[in-house]
């Protein structure tokens, strides 16, 4: 998944969150399944955000 940023994203502290944002919509409310299922195919890096 990508998700486009402008320059002033690169100084917010939320960068992490920015990065997380799309994946955290798309799993709100979903089944505890859907959302272990999507947690497994972040890579490290996301993981902890």
């Amino acid at each position: 998944m990508l998700i486009k940023l402008k320059e002033h994203d690169l100084d917010a502290d939320q960068l992490g969150w920015l990065c997380i944002a799309p994946i955290i919509d798309a799993i709100r409310g979903k089944n505890m399944k859907i959302k272990l299922d999507q947690y497994s195919r972040l890579n490290q890096g996301r993981r902890h955000c």
